[in-house]
C-alpha cells in the first residue's frame, strides 16, 4: 500500500501507471452539495467576522485571546425535525 501512496499524485490521487499513460483522458467532474455549500457560506461569514475583529483589535497583544483561537472547521449537523423547528424559533407550540 505504502508502494502505491508513494507513486500516486499527491494533488489528483492518481496512480503513475495511469497519469503517465498518454491515452488516458481526464475531464474535470464538479458534483454539487448543498450541504457542502452552506457549509461554505458559513466559513466565508465566519471569515470575514475574524477580518473585522482584525481591524478592530490591531493593536492588540498577541496574547490577547482571539475569535479563531482553538476553532476546528465547521461540520454540518443533520438535525431532526424538532431541532429544526426549534432554530427556526417555531418552538413546539405548547403554551398553557
Amino acid at each position: 500500500m505504502a508502494d502505491v501512496e508513494r507513486d500516486s499524485c499527491p494533488g489528483c490521487g492518481y496512480h503513475e501507471s495511469i497519469t503517465d499513460d498518454r491515452s488516458n483522458v481526464f475531464s474535470p467532474d464538479n458534483d454539487y452539495c448543498p450541504v457542502c455549500a452552506g457549509r461554505d457560506r458559513w466559513d466565508r461569514m465566519l471569515d470575514a467576522q475574524d477580518r473585522q475583529w482584525a481591524e478592530r483589535h490591531k493593536d492588540a497583544r498577541s496574547s490577547q485571546p482571539h475569535p479563531t483561537d482553538g476553532r476546528l472547521p465547521t461540520r454540518m449537523k443533520h438535525l431532526s425535525p424538532e431541532e429544526a423547528e426549534q432554530r427556526r424559533g417555531g418552538g413546539s407550540g405548547n403554551q398553557d
